[in-house]
């Protein structure tokens, strides 16, 4: 019986720890509002936002606004500002970040919940040729309609330029061997072609997430003017 009552306790002790971590861990998550303003200080929408560690994707509506939910103190934001640089925001101890851009060089970010006036500057870093930039189509598609591929992403992704002749500028920009190449769209691992034909192709309704491979590495020269991988729902 001593050793009966004995696995009981050590089960409700037990129990009590689980419990007592799992209310720890429901409190460390919070609801971030995120705010992006351009330089002249004015709300910008339609600016793609994504947590670091959930992989939560969002687009700010027409006030620069999106609210990220449940969200760990340990986690970056990271936002597309203008000219397609990327810039990381760590949320620790902020709950109402505001986001602006101030140069083409330089953003600024503060907790608007501490009336913070001290904005802390920091130096944006540039897409690289070897960065992949994946997309949420779906929720890109709720804020805004798309006719084809081509409108999706163009001003979306570095590169990727519509000319009136219907050339597609390539994602890695002019090759000096090879001269200005289209991508590569793969859909769902099939190679379609260059993005001017799979335009007319691809259902924007029908694909989940894009990702970018500016180098366009394991495609060999198919790939010379970046690949674009599509995965559809």
């Amino acid at each position: 019986m001593n050793n009966f009552h004995k696995i009981i306790s050590a089960s409700l002790l037990l129990f009590a720890f689980q419990s007592a971590d799992m209310n720890v861990n429901a409190q460390d998550t919070r609801d971030i509002s995120l705010k992006i303003l351009n330089k002249r200080g004015r709300p910008a929408p339609n600016v793609v936002v994504q947590s670091r560690v959930s992989g939560k994707t969002g687009i700010t509506d027409r006030s620069g606004l999106y609210v990220f939910g449940d969200m760990f103190d340990n986690d970056t934001l990271s936002v597309r500002l203008s000219n397609n640089n990327h810039v990381n925001i760590p949320v620790k101890g902020m709950d109402f970040i505001v986001v602006k851009a101030v140069s083409a060089r330089y953003y600024s970010y503060f907790d608007q919940q501490d009336g913070d006036s001290d904005a802390v500057t920091v130096r944006k870093h540039p897409l690289s040729a070897s960065d992949n930039y994946i997309l949420d189509i779906p929720a890109m598609l709720k804020q805004r309609s798309y006719g084809s591929l081509t409108e999706l992403l163009s001003g979306q992704v570095s590169g990727i330029n519509v000319f009136s002749d219907g050339r597609v500028a390539s994602v890695g920009g002019p090759n000096s061997i090879q001269g200005n190449r289209e991508p590569l769209v793969v859909v769902d691992r099939v190679e379609i072609g260059g993005l001017s034909e799979a335009n007319n192709i691809v259902n924007v309704y029908a694909i989940n997430t894009i990702e970018i491979l500016k180098s366009g590495a394991g495609y060999g020269t198919r790939g010379s003017g970046g690949v674009i991988l599509i995965t559809t729902k």
